[in-house]
């Protein structure tokens, strides 16, 4: 990955997904309990549960993703491929 990538990636876009999901999650919690007790004042019963548990594993996966630092690249490394190998390919 290329410096100016990396710095787009891990200095600004990896921040702001944070600082927004500080502000989404809130948000859209408060809006759910505000449908859940509208839905229990017109109906007179609770709102049926959503199963949310197979979001959890791809939500942690999303996390690992956007915190994975950058792999390191060297560009003083060079591949060697011996004469043999080449004449075996061509």
């Amino acid at each position: 990955m290329s410096d100016s990538v990396n710095h787009l990636v891990h200095q600004i876009l990896a921040p702001f997904a944070i600082e927004a999901l500080d502000r989404i999650v809130p948000a859209v919690r408060r809006l759910l309990i505000i449908l859940h007790e509208s839905f229990l004042v017109d109906h007179q019963e609770p709102e049926p549960v959503i199963d949310v548990s197979g979001m959890i594993q791809p939500v942690r996966k999303i996390v690992l993703i956007v915190n994975d630092p950058a792999p390191e690249i060297h560009a003083d490394e060079q591949t060697v491929i011996s004469s043999d190998e080449l004449s075996g390919l061509m």
